[in-house]
């Protein structure tokens, strides 16, 4: 069965490819910095199941050592120059957004289908990650579009996402910190603090108050559900 963690090892497989390519790199004035980076990402993704949470913490701990003390730098070396690149887009033309194009298309079909196929009497992906999963083999099938179209140099996706990742910076892996901070919450109990203060401030009497704030904060509308349980999804 694909599972999440498969998922995790195909990120780590590509943050390791970037650490690499970085290490490579002898325009960039701190590409070691940028090594020691998302290399320490990778092995969160390659091991973090594996590992303890003390050891996890302290890999981030370590990761926010890194883009710190000196920060992260950027590698003046381009696979392909502008010029050449616009040759490209206009050689194409619209045919370009066939691989963007997969990638939703592939997903909404995964998360239908995939539910429906059984191997060996258990669901082929984990049901409860189910659009996650489609999304990454998505993503996988995009590139492979995108290479047989295009006929790259075999390393030039690693190359393009270590680029794209040197220009976002540390703030790349800001999705993953919130989830976990989300996490935290949750654990914490901090839902429970906040549908009580919804429910002793917002007048549950009132519907279109109550409504008005649901939908607001985070698009439920609550119908079907008893007055005092609506505050609930305002968390």
């Amino acid at each position: 069965m694909i599972t999440l963690e498969h998922i995790y090892w195909l990120s780590g497989l590509m943050m390791m490819g970037v650490a690499i390519v970085n290490a490579r790199d002898a325009t960039n004035p701190r590409r070691f910095n940028n090594t020691a980076f998302w290399g320490v990402y990778a092995v969160t993704f390659l091991g973090g199941s594996y590992l303890p949470d003390l050891a996890n913490g302290f890999l981030v701990i370590a990761m926010v050592l890194v883009a710190s003390i000196r920060g992260l730098g950027q590698g003046k070396g381009e696979g392909e120059t502008r010029q050449e690149r616009e040759a490209s887009a206009q050689r194409w033309g619209n045919k370009l957004f066939v691989p963007a194009l997969a990638i939703p298309i592939v997903t909404v079909l995964g998360t239908v289908l995939f539910k429906r196929m059984i191997v060996n009497g258990a669901p082929l992906v984990d049901l409860k990650q189910v659009t996650v999963i489609s999304l990454a083999i998505a993503t996988i099938i995009a590139l492979t579009i995108g290479m047989v179209m295009l006929r790259p140099p075999l390393f030039a996706p690693i190359r393009e996402a270590r680029r794209l990742l040197d220009a976002v910076g540390w703030a790349a892996v800001l999705p993953q910190m919130l989830a976990a901070l989300g996490a935290l919450f949750a654990i914490a109990g901090v839902g429970n603090v906040v549908s009580g203060i919804a429910q002793k401030w917002i007048p549950l009497d009132h519907p279109f108050a109550v409504v008005t704030t649901i939908r607001g904060v985070s698009g439920d509308d609550g119908r079907n559900r008893p007055a005092a349980d609506r505050a609930e999804v305002w968390w």
